[in-house]
């Protein structure tokens, strides 16, 4: 795995309860970053009733190949407005599924996501999902203020 662009990573870890830490202590879910899957061979497939530890747990064991010996990690890169804003492959992997979530512009500095929970689930993004040689791989780039386009060039939508 190597990185897919020149950032700084804010954060990154393990994923427990289907939460994703954003910075400083706030935190965004999975299942709101990624959504629920419209593919009904995906084990993921189920629309969550509710936001509660079980129903996010469920989400995040239904993406991993082997929910008893997986676990899923994440990492959040900054892109400052001075950095090269192209992306590229971290792995060698297939995507299946490009969704496309329209939404805010909000500023994604290190300074501004720390004042509330769910930036990156309100800011329009784009998530590729799909298999890589370990299981589940997704890779979402976000918008934010004065870069709010976001293109894909294997994909033509």
């Amino acid at each position: 795995m190597v990185s897919p662009c020149d950032g700084k990573i804010m954060t990154q870890g393990r994923v427990f309860d289907g939460i994703i830490s954003q910075v400083k202590g706030t935190t965004f879910t999975l299942s709101q970053f990624l959504g629920p899957s419209n593919n009904s061979s995906d084990p993921a497939a189920y629309i969550l009733k509710g936001d509660d530890a079980d129903n996010r747990k469920r989400y995040t064991r239904g993406l991993l190949k082997n929910p008893d010996t997986n676990c899923m990690y994440y990492s959040v890169i900054y892109l400052a407005p001075g950095d090269y804003h192209r992306f590229h492959s971290p792995v060698d992997w297939k995507v299946s599924q490009r969704r496309h979530f329209p939404g805010e512009l909000y500023s994604v500095n290190p300074s501004i996501t720390s004042w509330f929970d769910n930036l990156f689930v309100l800011n329009e993004r784009v998530c590729l999902l799909g298999e890589w040689m370990h299981g589940f791989f997704s890779y979402t780039a976000v918008g934010a203020t004065m870069v709010g386009s976001i293109k894909v060039r294997a994909d033509h939508n």
